[in-house]
């Protein structure tokens, strides 16, 4: 659906479940929907996931290249 705060749950719930990859294009799809001005207290959380989950997955990206198993 069109409804950003229904990706935002969704991509919450990927994130519980440890999915982070889907976790964070959930949180894309309802950042994007809400639009730049939407101030709602989810897309703010949304938006702080967001960056986190991209560190994350770009520090296991470094690890794969290097190697490093289970963050070592």
């Amino acid at each position: 659906p069109d409804d950003p705060l229904v990706q935002f749950h969704l991509g919450m719930t990927y994130l519980a479940l440890g999915r982070r990859a889907l976790a964070l294009e959930q949180l894309y799809t309802a950042v994007d929907l809400a639009g730049p001005d939407d101030s709602r207290s989810q897309f703010e959380t949304a938006r702080t996931h967001i960056t986190a989950l991209e560190e994350d997955l770009a520090d296991m990206h470094r690890e794969a290249e290097n190697g490093v198993v289970g963050g070592e």
